[in-house]
């Protein structure tokens, strides 16, 4: 864990980030945090003691590993780091129906889902409301950019977009209304 002196809340400085990147970082979150601070400070912890860890090693060289010795925590970068290389390396992959990658629930996941419950097809009102109850439901983050987050993953993942560059899940059927892809054909 991060030090309080070197990382704590004395003063704070606000950060303009993208919608891409504040979805990974509350994508990162563990139940416990309850910020965007407290996401960033553990993930930047987790980064610099495997940064620390990785320069212990190639000091040691590779004699400190024996043919029989289990792999350590210095072997492979942090959870959360895998997780973002992951999901950089797979962007734009077809998953089937159902999975997500590495088992975590994706916006996608969820406005999925939300279409799913609502028939099929909605307006996006519906689409935010039922996208918002599945997210408190399953204790993951709520926003305040909810809804640009579900509006660029719809176009994201629909051919209908020019900001397409994922699975072809959803189809605009019209003025704000969008439907599940499989269901419109």
């Amino acid at each position: 864990m991060l030090s309080p002196c070197r990382f704590g809340a004395r003063s704070m400085r606000d950060i303009t980030i993208s919608i891409d990147v504040f979805a990974a970082l509350w994508a990162l979150r563990e139940p416990e945090e309850q910020s965007e601070n407290a996401i960033l400070q553990r993930v930047i912890g987790e980064y610099v003691e495997y940064r620390r860890l990785a320069k212990i090693s190639a000091t040691a060289g590779p004699q400190a590993h024996s043919a029989h010795q289990e792999p350590t925590k210095q072997d492979s970068p942090p959870r959360v780091l895998r997780e973002v290389y992951a999901s950089e390396k797979t962007q734009g992959s077809k998953l089937p129906v159902g999975e997500s990658e590495m088992g975590k629930i994706r916006w996608v996941d969820d406005v999925r889902a939300a279409l799913r419950a609502l028939g099929g097809s909605a307006s996006l009102h519906e689409i935010y409301k039922a996208t918002a109850a599945r997210r408190r439901e399953g204790s993951r983050s709520v926003p305040r950019t909810l809804e640009a987050t579900v509006r660029r993953t719809l176009e994201d993942h629909s051919s209908d977009s020019a900001n397409f560059r994922g699975a072809d899940l959803f189809t605009n059927i019209g003025r704000g209304e969008w439907a599940l892809r499989d269901r419109a054909q």
